[in-house]
């Protein structure tokens, strides 16, 4: 008798997902659920946006619990996926995420649908060319309304040059305070080029995200430039020497938590970055702990 195939089958629905294991085993198909999850939009300001993120993390997790079902020594011949295929992600060159993915049901393409029930030529047009009639969540009308609406996503992905942290700050700040105080992206009072320029600082290392937060925060408050934020607040960029000597003091005075991490511990370093920051309020709690790590692992 010859070995089963077996193929694993991602099935994305507007509420719910699951992951199917199935069985080929030349004549006849079997079929097992091996994972299930809920799927919600979740609504941000006027509009409806996927979990991508949740979505995806799902997906992986029904393809582990797929294999780990598989009989000893088998594998997966291939995954398959569907979904309704007309939503989409924005991506920069890189493969990163730029923006938030909205639902396709989200009612932002009604003014660009009745435009085109307005304009027999160019429906026929498409028709033609696609095959596709005039229906609300054609991935032509979504993308033409984000392009429409929210010039200021390409103009901060290309600034960046990292789409999932451009699309990070579009997320938690620029559409979040939109959402709080109303207007839109084009009467914005924080440009594209200054969230740029605070992320590109974060990015650097000058400071860490949540001090990128409270600038951005007091920009948007003030009106001012972000160097001048910076200058106001006293936040100034830590030197590596300066950090190195922060850091060397910090171990000499916590041999038990050098110890610790010596010990396999690593998560026992974040007591030294409350310490560092009581020190230096400008220094990186990142960069502190990496800092940290790296020297005790290069002692005797």
């Amino acid at each position: 008798m010859p070995s089963p195939v077996f193929t694993a089958a991602i099935d994305l629905g507007a509420t719910s997902g699951r992951v199917i294991l199935g069985a080929w085993f030349g004549h006849r198909l079997t079929l097992r659920e091996v994972h299930r999850f809920p799927n919600t939009f979740r609504t941000l300001g006027a509009h409806d946006y996927w979990d991508i993120g949740a979505l995806w993390h799902e997906a992986q997790t029904g393809l582990r619990q797929a294999a780990a079902a598989l009989p000893r020594g088998a594998k997966l011949a291939s995954v398959g996926v569907d979904t309704w295929g007309v939503d989409y992600a924005l991506l920069n060159d890189a493969g990163r995420l730029v923006f938030p993915v909205h639902a396709y049901r989200d009612a932002r393409t009604q003014p660009g649908l009745r435009r085109l029930g307005n304009t027999r030529a160019a429906l026929e047009r498409i028709y033609a060319a696609t095959g596709i009639p005039n229906v609300f969540y054609n991935a032509s009308l979504q993308l033409e309304e984000v392009v429409a609406h929210c010039p200021a996503i390409e103009d901060l992905a290309t600034r960046v040059g990292e789409g999932k942290v451009a699309s990070n700050w579009m997320q938690q700040d620029v559409l979040r305070t939109l959402n709080e105080r109303g207007g839109t992206l084009a009467d914005f009072p924080v440009t594209p080029a200054q969230v740029a320029d605070i992320i590109d600082r974060v990015q650097r290392g000058d400071f860490d995200t949540s001090r990128g937060r409270e600038i951005f925060a007091e920009v948007l408050a003030s009106g001012r430039s972000v160097a001048d934020v910076v200058d106001a607040l006293g936040i100034a960029a830590v030197s590596e020497d300066d950090l190195v000597s922060l850091c060397r003091e910090l171990l000499g005075a916590n041999p038990k938590i050098v110890a610790d991490v010596k010990g396999g511990k690593e998560q026992a370093a974040a007591g030294l970055i409350g310490q560092a920051k009581k020190k230096n309020a400008n220094v990186n709690p990142g960069k502190v702990r990496e800092l940290c790590l790296r020297l005790i692992r290069e002692m005797p």
